[in-house]
């Protein structure tokens, strides 16, 4: 058995957030000593790796609690292609940033020069760099 001290060091995760953990009912230890200290055991270590790879996947603590509940693979497998998707969606998001800010780069002599972009401009500007109406509007 060990201590949340030892749990934490362990996992490298603070006692505050293993208290959390315990509150929202994501790991609870598995007994207590006679002074009242939280014991966990090699299966409360177990589910604490799941917890900590779920999240390092980006998974929320909510639906982390629900994989473990649900404990099957194919709530996992619908988590897992569902985290892809969004993260899928936000390279996608990153990829336009990354392609405005090379076009501002190469738009930097403007600025330099103390000229200002106007409106139609920026907007000609944007479109070129490959953002549509939505994301013009964001």
């Amino acid at each position: 058995m060990y201590t949340i001290g030892q749990v934490g060091e362990l996992a490298q995760l603070s006692r505050s957030t293993l208290l959390y953990y315990d509150r929202i009912g994501l790991l609870s230890p598995s007994d207590k000593s006679p002074a009242g200290y939280r014991l966990y055991s090699e299966a409360d270590l177990a589910r604490l790796e799941r917890i900590r790879t779920y999240r390092a996947a980006g998974l929320s603590l909510e639906r982390i609690g629900v994989l473990l509940e649900a404990d099957d693979a194919d709530h996992l497998t619908q988590a897992l292609e569902a985290r892809l998707i969004a993260l899928n969606q936000e390279i996608q998001q990153l990829r336009e940033q990354q392609r405005l800010v090379l076009d501002l780069l190469g738009q930097a002599p403007y600025f330099i020069q103390g000229r200002v972009l106007d409106k139609s401009s920026w907007t000609a500007l944007l479109r070129e760099a490959g953002l549509d109406d939505a994301a013009l509007h964001r």
